[in-house]
């Protein structure tokens, strides 16, 4: 049986002011240096933020946010409750999406979805049944793509004319040792990307393995330092590598053979390398969130002028308390979920503790 855990909110900051490098090949490099990193107040760090109330009502109540997406809309998934709700950029409740099931046009899993107001259509991958589901906005059935590949597709996005799956290093069938799988919109596959030779008993997964940026879809594999970017169906090309010096993953310990899945992770704690590394990027701003022998940190890169900040960020502390899992990039916010009750301590607020959660947007200096 393969274990699969993902990566837990990380929370916020750390400041280091290092040289950013190029390799012979002209890729760029970021280090990321441990050793110099602080905590650091929320609003030394923060340039611009606000926050958006998601509508409470019996019919909508959340359990947790795991996923968000946004263009002219915003839609939260709760894989608690296997439920999908879109919400008006104000936060007003406009639909719930709660279709668990084993009928057509239900989900099992509810593991990962694309948002797509233009087309106006949810896309839900179910990686249980190995199906993608297309819904209208309000929940109505469009069709149901039965998945060529066997179970174990953990992320997805939407991209041009493809459907992109993360199958990570999840699958030992020897037509499936893929990492990266895209499909058409009817469900053909398309190509197959990054192989690989061995697979992992536990993945230390990202929360998301794609954004974009620069309008192109761009890829983050599991335990590598490296972001590429999709250029076309057949070619995924390195965008910008992380560089952790001495404490990068293990590679013997994360492909080693688990025995017992709880021990495997007890022990991360004390482990010499980084894990659980998430990235996304807005158009001026990078963000890296990783565990480090049991403490949360996350980086900051600016891009103009280039500057790195590290930031030791576990709960407890004023910014850890406050900024948590980040899920999205919207214009050059960076968007994570907060429960009711911290927003009304840490900025006041007049509401209830059993409120939704609310959205806050923030914008790094």
């Amino acid at each position: 049986m393969k274990y699969l855990f993902w990566s837990i909110a990380l929370s916020l900051f750390i400041v280091s002011c290092t040289k950013v490098s190029k390799e012979d090949s002209g890729l760029t490099v970021y280090p990321v240096n441990l050793e110099q990193a602080e905590e650091i107040d929320f609003h030394n760090a923060v340039d611009s933020f606000f926050y958006v109330p998601l509508e409470t009502a019996d019919s909508n109540l959340l359990g947790e946010i795991t996923q968000i997406k946004i263009d002219s809309m915003i839609a939260v998934a709760d894989e608690r409750r296997g439920t999908l709700q879109t919400y008006s950029l104000e936060g007003k409740l406009l639909h719930v999406i709660d279709k668990v099931g084993t009928g057509p046009g239900e989900y099992v899993q509810l593991s990962d979805f694309a948002l797509s107001s233009k087309d106006s259509c949810i896309d839900v991958l179910d990686g249980m049944q190995k199906k993608m589901i297309s819904y209208n906005l309000d929940g109505t059935l469009r069709k149901e793509i039965k998945l060529p590949f066997p179970t174990g597709v953990s992320r997805f996005a939407k991209y041009k004319d493809w459907y992109v799956f993360d199958q990570q290093t999840r699958r030992n069938e020897p037509d499936w040792r893929y990492s990266l799988i895209l499909l058409s919109k009817q469900g053909e596959v398309v190509s197959k990307l990054f192989p690989y030779t061995r697979f992992a008993d536990i993945l230390l997964s990202p929360r998301c393995s794609f954004f974009m940026s620069e309008d192109t879809l761009n890829y983050l594999p599991v335990y590598c330092d490296t972001v590429f970017s999709l250029i076309n169906e057949h070619e995924a090309v390195p965008r910008y590598r992380v560089d952790f010096a001495d404490k990068w993953v293990d590679m013997s310990y994360v492909y080693g053979e688990v025995k017992d899945p709880m021990k495997f992770i007890s022990g991360l704690q004390k482990c010499d390398f980084v894990c659980f590394l998430n990235i996304l990027e807005s158009d001026s701003t990078i963000w890296l969130d990783f565990m480090y022998k049991g403490d949360k940190y996350c980086c900051i890169i600016n891009k103009s002028p280039l500057h790195i900040s590290v930031f030791l960020n576990n709960e407890g502390t004023e910014c850890g308390s406050i900024l948590g899992s980040v899920l999205t990039v919207w214009n050059d916010f960076f968007v994570m979920p907060v429960n009711a009750e911290l927003m009304a301590r840490y900025f006041k607020l007049n509401n209830a503790a059993d409120d939704n959660p609310y959205l806050l947007f923030v914008k790094f200096k």
